[in-house]
């Protein structure tokens, strides 16, 4: 939801700018959830 509303009122360049860091932390904690066996701390 919180996407298609940036790509409503903000172009490629600044919806990628506002939700990257939210995905890198997304795919890091997978990433040690995964190699980890467990949720991380």
């Amino acid at each position: 939801m919180v996407l298609r509303g940036l790509s409503m009122v903000c172009g490629d360049d600044r919806v990628l700018e506002l939700t990257g860091p939210l995905f890198d932390g997304l795919y890091e904690f997978i990433r040690r959830r995964l190699l980890l066996g467990r949720e991380p701390a």
